[in-house]
Parts: structure tokens; sequence; C-alpha cells
């Protein structure tokens, strides 16, 4: 066999072992990427965690008392009991505070953030009192996932 041949096989198999890598990274990523898709509400009523954030134009209508616009807001449905536990920064302080209220309609898409009543859509656009696109709801996501949608976006 001359070493022609040789190095030829030797990239062919350079770029099957390359190639099946790709394949496989990809598929990782991808995967990670419909699962980052689900539905929110769905898995809201499930009790995954979310992040909540109040739009400052919120803050302007003077409809959300003690709470803070601009700031991130971690909160989960509680299925058991129907309450929402958040945790953040409430009266304008650093300090951070963890409530449940269980003043929420029990149905999908509704939310109680420390008391205030908002619904959430599948795009996590918040409503609250008739303010449209008064905030955001979204996963919140694990270190790793931060790491690599990073990546992809």
């Amino acid at each position: 066999m001359s070493s022609f041949s040789r190095s030829r096989s030797f990239s062919r198999l350079f770029f099957k072992i390359a190639g099946g890598a790709l394949v496989l990274f990809g598929s990782f990523f991808a995967t990670l990427r419909i699962i980052d898709t689900s539905d929110i509400i769905e898995e809201a009523r499930r009790g995954a965690w979310l992040n909540i954030q109040l739009d400052p134009k919120l803050c302007r209508t003077n409809l959300v008392g003690v709470l803070q616009c601009g700031v991130s807001y971690r909160g989960r449905y509680l299925p058991s009991t129907n309450t929402w536990q958040v945790r953040g920064p409430v009266n304008q302080s650093a300090q951070v505070t963890t409530a449940s209220y269980s003043n929420a309609p029990n149905q999908a898409g509704s939310i109680s953030i420390f008391g205030l009543l908002a619904n959430f859509d599948r795009n996590g656009r918040l409503e609250v009192k008739g303010v449209e696109d008064a905030g955001t709801v979204s996963f919140e996501r694990s270190f790793w996932q931060r790491a690599f949608f990073s990546l992809m976006d």
C-alpha cells in the first residue's frame, strides 16, 4: 500500500469521525432548542420556575404597588395549593423577599406576583389590568442552558 493511499484512507476516516461528531454535537443543541420552546403556560402549571420582569411603562401607571419594574422576579406555581410563590425585591428595597399568594384564578396563564393579578400568553407576554406588554415571563435557565443557548443565539 502506498503512502498516498494510506493518507487518503486516513483523511476519509478523519472526515467520517469529524462528520459524526458534528452531527452528534448539532443534534444535542437542536434538542436543547426544542426543550427551550416548550409551552411556557403548561410548564408553569406544572411548577417550573419562571423569570418575571415588569416593563418600566407599567410602573408609570401606578398599578404595581410595592413591586419594582425592570427587576427580575423569580416565581413558580404550586399546583397542590393553587398558589404562586414569588421571590424578589419590594418597596424600592434591595432586600429580597419571598411570598406566596393564592388570589390568582385557577386557570392557565394566570399569575399572582406578590398579590398583583396578571395573565401571560404562550409567548411570555404579560398583561396587567388591561395593560398589554406589561412585562415578560420566561423559563428560568440553568447555568448550562444559558451557556449553550448563548452560543446558538
